[in-house]
């Protein structure tokens, strides 16, 4: 059986994460992937929406300091 090519996956928002998670969760419902394989994408993604957080953050006291 030939390995199916895996896309590139760009995560740049919190959106790219739900459809991340989105469709993890769809390819472990017909068992496309491992539950190992989903949980590391979910983790991945939560590790994301913390850093996406953290730029916000930055962005928000960098306007402060410059006020």
């Amino acid at each position: 059986m030939a390995t199916a090519q895996k896309r590139k996956i760009h995560v740049t928002t919190l959106e790219d994460c739900r459809r991340v998670l989105s469709s993890t969760i769809n390819q472990l419902r017909r068992k496309e992937i491992s539950v190992t394989e989903a949980k590391t994408t979910a983790y991945l993604c939560t590790v994301m929406v913390q850093v996406f957080e953290a730029i916000r953050q930055k962005k928000i006291y960098d306007s402060l300091e410059q006020d």
